[in-house]
C-alpha cells in the first residue's frame, strides 16, 4: 500500500467535504493529521515491535591513532582551538594529553574543541596530543545498536553494561593462590591502545545539541591502535512521509507494512480532524515477513 492509498482510506472516515486534497470549502486540512497518524504508527512499530521489522547491517571505519598539535593549552580550561588536522570521527573519542588524565572530546563548534573535564597539567604552546578512535557515532537513522558487533574479517566483540565495565575490561584476570581470588594486573600499557583490535564494546547514546537529538554510539575497549573496519547490526528508524508522498512526484512511495487495520472508534465523522494520538489512528496487524 502506498502513502496516498493509506491517506485515502483514512479520509474515508471523514465527510465528503473533508476528503479533498488539498482541503476545499474552507475546511481544515486533514492531510497533516493523516501523515502524523502514519508516521506515528510506524515509529511505534519500529520502537516496540519485533526487531526484524526495521533491522539492518551497518559498518564503520576505525581510524589509526592520530597525533595533533594544539596551538595553545590553558590549565583549568576544558576548551582549546584546533583547526587542522581535525576530522569528524574524532568527536567522542579519547585524547591523551601529556601529563594529564585521559580526556574525551565532547563537542566541536567552529574551531573550538570542548573536552569532558578541564585540563590539569598540559598547559603550553604547540602541545602534541594523541587521539584514539575508540568511539564510533552511528548514522542518524540508527535507533539501537544490536549484536553482533565485530571486526571485519576478525573476531566478535563482547558487550559490557556500562562505561565503567568497558574501562575495566582492559584488565586481564586470572586465579591467584589466595583461595582462588581473582586479581587484576596493571592495564597501563593496554589503555594506551597497544592491542591490535578492541575486544569489548558498549552501546551508548549521546545527546547532540546542534541536531536536537540523541545519537547512538559504539565505545570500544581496549582502544584500537590501527585502522580497521567494524560491522554491527542496528534497529533503524522508519521512513517519515511528507506532503510530497501524497500528492507530489513521489506519491507511489510504498509503506513498509503488509496489512492495515484502522481504529474506527478514534475517527469520528462529525469531527473535521483525525485523532491527535497518531499511534491509535493507524495500526498494523502484520508486517512484512523477515
Amino acid at each position: 500500500m502506498t502513502v496516498r492509498q493509506s491517506v485515502n482510506d483514512l479520509l474515508g472516515y471523514l465527510t465528503p467535504e473533508q476528503r479533498t486534497i488539498p482541503a476545499a470549502n474552507g475546511e481544515d486540512d486533514p492531510l497533516p493529521a493523516c501523515l502524523a497518524a502514519i508516521n506515528g504508527a510506524l515509529t511505534e512499530l519500529a520502537t516496540l515491535g519485533p526487531l526484524w521489522q526495521f533491522r539492518a547491517r551497518r559498518g564503520a571505519r576505525i581510524y589509526a591513532p592520530t597525533t595533533v598539535t594544539i596551538p595553545t593549552l590553558t590549565a583549568g580550561l576544558s576548551t582549546f582551538t584546533l583547526d587542522a588536522p581535525w576530522q569528524d570521527w574524532m568527536l567522542g573519542c579519547s585524547i591523551q594529553l601529556p601529563g594529564d588524565p585521559w580526556n574525551e572530546i565532547v563537542s566541536r563548534s567552529g574551531t573550538t574543541v570542548t573536552l569532558l573535564h578541564p585540563i590539569v597539567h598540559s598547559a603550553g604552546s604547540n602541545v602534541s596530543a594523541i587521539i584514539y578512535c575508540d568511539c564510533v557515532t552511528a548514522g542518524s537513522d540508527v535507533l539501537q545498536v544490536l549484536r553482533p558487533v565485530s571486526v571485519a574479517d576478525g573476531h566478535e566483540l563482547a558487550p559490557v553494561n556500562n562505561l565503567s565495565d568497558l574501562q575495566a575490561s582492559v584488565y586481564e584476570y586470572w586465579p591467584q593462590e589466595d583461595y582462588g581470588r581473582m586479581t587484576n594486573r596493571s592495564a597501563a600499557v593496554r589503555r594506551t591502545g597497544t592491542e591490535p583490535a578492541p575486544r569489548f564494546y558498549w552501546a551508548d547514546t549521546n545527546y547532540v545539541v546542534s541536531a536536537v537529538a540523541a545519537a547512538s554510539r559504539i565505545r570500544l575497549g581496549p582502544m584500537p591502535n590501527a585502522e580497521m573496519i567494524l560491522h554491527y547490526r542496528a534497529r533503524i528508524s522508519p521512513p517519515r512521509y511528507t506532503l510530497a508522498d501524497v500528492h507530489g512526484g513521489s506519491q507511489g512511495m510504498q509503506i513498509p507494512v503488509r496489512i492495515f487495520r484502522y481504529a474506527l472508534t478514534w475517527c469520528r465523522r462529525s469531527s473535521n480532524r483525525l485523532p491527535g494520538n497518531a499511534s491509535l489512528a493507524v495500526l498494523s496487524s502484520a508486517m512484512t515477513t523477515p
